[in-house]
């Protein structure tokens, strides 16, 4: 018969189970998107402006508006993807790692993933972009900030002690991938966006091709966090 102190510890193995499959999904969903809009929105659009560069001999060829899908795809729909999930993922190695934000969690990738995908349609078929560009930009902030806020709540504690170098790189990169996703909520203007259909390159600006200069951010940001799971996991 078993006894009151092992039946408490096989509801907290229970528990620690469930809390540990549920980050597994939420990674895996992360993950999964991410390689999605690396080999098909990304890829894709790469090798297509290849062709469009190799049948004209040309690098004007290339039209800019399409350039931009595909960086976006490429930064924010994969390194962007891998950063949230892997952050979300890290909760479950911390001090709280028996209550997850599971709800929180899907509701981030839920709306980053739908910000990504309408700013890529909006860019490549111009469909309402007027609207989908910032309303997409809405979309991973919010989606942004949810994530922010569960590894504020569930995260382990901040110590009254001076915060480590690592602590405060990932503060630091953290803010500066939140300012560039609050970069996405401004839409680019009409000419702008008409000189990028066109190919002009007076459209290159910090309000239209933004995605290309925040690469070395993103690309921090992630390895940040991918050095933070694995100093909590001890590999």
């Amino acid at each position: 018969m078993s006894t009151p102190l092992q039946i408490l510890d096989t509801n907290k193995n229970a528990k620690r189970v469930a809390v540990e499959r549920q980050s597994q999904r939420i990674v895996s969903a992360f993950v999964i998107t991410g390689l999605f809009f690396m080999l098909l929105p990304g890829t894709f659009l790469g090798v297509w402006n290849l062709v469009d560069i190799s049948e004209a001999h040309l690098s004007s060829a290339l039209r800019q508006a399409w350039l931009q899908a595909h960086g976006q795809a490429q930064i924010f729909g994969w390194i962007g993807s891998f950063i949230l999930g892997i952050g979300l993922y890290s909760l479950t190695k911390t001090q709280s790692s028996m209550n997850f934000p599971a709800r929180a969690a899907w509701a981030a990738w839920s709306l980053w993933t739908l910000g990504i995908a309408l700013r890529w349609l909006a860019r490549i078929v111009m469909w309402e972009w007027r609207i989908v560009l910032p309303f997409s930009g809405l979309l991973q902030l919010t989606s942004f900030l949810s994530f922010c806020y569960a590894i504020r709540r569930y995260g382990p504690k901040a110590s009254a002690s001076q915060p480590e170098a690592w602590m405060r790189t990932i503060a630091a990169s953290t803010v500066g991938f939140l300012l560039n996703t609050c970069d996405q909520l401004w839409p680019v203007p009409p000419a702008g966006f008409r000189c990028c259909l066109t190919g002009s390159p007076a459209c290159h600006r910090p309000g239209v091709c933004s995605s290309g200069s925040m690469g070395d951010c993103c690309s921090y940001h992630l390895g940040v966090q991918r050095a933070l799971a694995a100093g909590i996991c001890g590999t």
